[in-house]
């Protein structure tokens, strides 16, 4: 375990020495911040989360000089290797807040009951999350972030980097199931075509290479329907069972 957190770390110090470097000024003139792990890292956790860029850590687009410094605060302290679990840290986001409730449900079917602490609990120690791509593009949509480093060869490696860290990540701390919430999420990975959400859906689960399980499900804040979220968990609970 100990090797495995030495080389992540490694990988995302390299990463942050890209990032602030001169080349990429223009970058963090337009984009500011970045977050790669949502969470501690993990050893074969039963779930990791692979998001597709980070949106705001405070639940709002910070406008003010305050809302700014409090955004900075919490995206630093996620840098590099981290003990803080930004799920159950930072709740104000609605999807931090969807997360928790999702499992919330899961632990429900899974063990018959839970309750708020068994939920935090759980997720702290059994569910790793981080991004395929680290740039923070907040509201903004992640295209354009594409777009601002496509065919610019002094800064496109910013954008690259980020996504084969994230398989790297993958392949060390190999959870028992990978969950993509949203189509997004699930292209970014690179091991889906670019199907409509249905036919995703349909393929689940998929494996991995290290053997794990691979799923796409609705995206918590946009529109998961109670019948097709008690499906998805439904298919979980057979997985670790």
């Amino acid at each position: 375990m100990i090797d495995i957190i030495e080389e992540i770390d490694k990988m995302l110090r390299e990463y942050d020495l890209l990032f602030h470097s001169e080349a990429m000024r223009s970058v963090r003139e337009e984009y500011p911040r970045y977050v790669a792990l949502y969470t501690p890292v993990l050893n074969e956790p039963d779930f990791a989360i692979i998001g597709n860029n980070p949106s705001w850590f405070i639940g709002e687009e910070p406008i003010t000089k305050d809302l700014k410094d409090e955004e900075d605060l919490r995206t630093n302290k996620l840098k590099y290797i981290h003990q803080i679990n930004a799920y159950t840290k930072y709740p104000e986001p609605t999807y931090h807040i969807k997360i928790n409730k999702f499992f919330d449900k899961f632990l429900e079917k899974m063990y018959g009951s839970s309750d708020e602490k068994i939920t935090k609990a759980y997720i702290e120690n059994n569910v790793m999350g981080w991004n395929s791509q680290f740039i923070q593009t907040g509201s903004k949509d992640s295209d354009k972030l594409k777009n601002f480093c496509k065919g610019k060869p002094q800064i496109e490696d910013i954008y690259k980097k980020a996504y084969v860290i994230s398989k790297k990540i993958l392949n060390l701390v190999r959870p028992k199931i990978v969950i993509h919430f949203g189509v997004h999420s699930a292209l970014a990975s690179g091991s889906y075509q670019n199907k409509s959400l249905k036919e995703l859906r349909a393929s689940n689960p998929k494996v991995t290479g290290y053997g794990g399980k691979r799923v796409v499900f609705h995206h918590p804040s946009q529109g998961y329907s109670p019948s097709d979220r008690d499906e998805d968990i439904d298919m979980l609970v057979r997985l670790l069972s």
